[in-house]
């Protein structure tokens, strides 16, 4: 069964829909999965979508045409919410919510969601606690239940888990969680631990010395999307990382999942955290082996003065390890459709002024915001363009990844 995925480009944020259907060349689908959707700082998107310019009008009405094209339509088969972080969370209401409150666009078969639901809440905004809370009280657009089934908190599983049935070979694992003790945030604790504090202590500790994120990210939870097997039985792999960090990795590559975690015939890795440098160590990207690697990121500079996706980490770390294990394992440059041109935009944290850069690239590098500013911004000697802060108008594409179409093991990766 071929499957696309759609990085969609939300800015500073992320969302990804998982498309399945039956046989290479169908335009009708048979599931449909969305992990997560949200943004920090919204980039324009570099083509518009049955007229929408606007990146949020285009991200909704493009997810509404991948929906309708199902053979149940607009029914989502599971909503994975990888942890409480506003930009994996807070366009959903957006993209799911109904003109009316309670009333949903599409149905909901499902929903799997980290950590405590009280953490959900961002300011005034309150769908996605009211979707996991008082999922009973939704209906759809025809009246009937807008979610099927009680929303399940995921604590780091035995075993995969299989979040969709019925997908004849190719299939969709839930494979991490939270390491450990299951860290709490909104819950509240004696202020201070006593002697002998318990892990719900030295986490409540932790939120209130503002590790709230922290906690949120070693929690992502991570899935594992297998193709339909070859010949040989061989699979390709996409790694869906959300804001996984160091932990998660050293965990999940210790022997968790069966071996399943490692390269067969390809190896999609969608980048940790946005690709920042608390992710994606030299470990994990020689135990993956991974053909191309995918990341969500924007134009922003958080509070300590740094982007998520920085030259030093990428350009001085990540592509120099990630080319070695390419030459190592005799992995072949990935083929994207020809004719498309694309790049991608680090921040240079290693001066003061605040510049994004742009780099023309061909390699297996998809970052969701691959195009130079249209304005303000200025080339440079190398041929990329650099602007500074967040003021430059970026733009972003959404990338897609089809697997085994017309066959098992092919791929084909484009952008709009």
């Amino acid at each position: 069964m071929p499957v696309e995925v759609v990085f969609f480009n939300v800015g500073q944020g992320d969302c990804t829909l998982l498309w399945f259907y039956d046989k290479p060349g169908d335009k009708v689908g048979t599931h449909a999965v969305l992990i997560d959707c949200g943004s920090s700082q919204q980039v324009d998107s570099l083509n518009p979508f049955q007229g929408h310019t606007d990146m949020v009008k285009r991200l909704d009405s493009k997810i509404g045409d991948y929906m309708a094209r199902l053979k149940t339509p607009n029914v989502l088969d599971c909503l994975v919410i990888t942890h409480p972080d506003k930009d994996h969370f807070n366009l959903l209401s957006h993209v799911l919510q109904d003109t009316q409150p309670y009333r949903l666009k599409y149905q909901i078969a499902h929903i799997k969601y980290g950590l405590t639901v009280g953490d959900y809440k961002e300011g005034s905004q309150s769908f996605v606690q009211d979707l996991i809370e008082s999922w009973g009280t939704f209906c759809d657009r025809h009246g009937g239940p807008g979610v099927l089934s009680e929303p399940d908190l995921v604590t780091m599983p035995a075993n995969p888990e299989t979040l969709v049935r019925g997908t004849h070979g190719a299939e969709l694992l839930m494979v991490g969680a939270a390491v450990g003790v299951n860290p709490t945030i909104s819950r509240k604790y004696p202020k201070k631990p006593t002697s002998s504090p318990t892990p719900e202590e030295r986490d409540e500790a932790k939120r209130r010395e503002g590790a709230k994120e922290a906690i949120a990210n070693e929690s992502s939870l991570v899935t594992l999307l297998q193709g339909d097997p070859d010949a040989n039985g061989n699979r390709q792999r996409v790694l869906l990382m959300a804001d996984a960090v160091e932990l998660n990795e050293e965990y999940l590559s210790t022997g968790f999942a069966g071996g399943r975690l490692e390269r067969q015939t390809k190896l999609w890795l969608k980048l940790g955290h946005h690709g920042s440098k608390t992710s994606n160590t030299d470990n994990w990207l020689n135990y993956t082996t991974p053909d191309g690697l995918f990341v969500s990121t924007g134009v922003l500079v958080f509070s300590g003065g740094s982007g998520t996706f920085t030259k030093s980490n990428i350009d001085g770390r990540l592509l120099k390890t990630w080319r070695k294990v390419l030459k190592n394992n005799n992995i072949p440059p990935v083929q994207v459709r020809p004719g498309q041109q694309w790049g991608y935009v680090v921040h240079d944290d290693s001066n003061k002024n605040g510049e994004f850069i742009y780099t023309p690239t061909a390699e297996g590098l998809f970052s969701t915001m691959a195009m130079p500013p249209v304005k303000g911004g200025r080339t440079t000697k190398g041929g990329g363009s650099t602007a500074k802060g967040d003021a430059a108008n970026w733009r972003g594409v959404d990338w897609h990844l089809k697997l085994d179409d017309p066959k098992p093991g092919s791929y084909d990766i484009w952008y709009e």
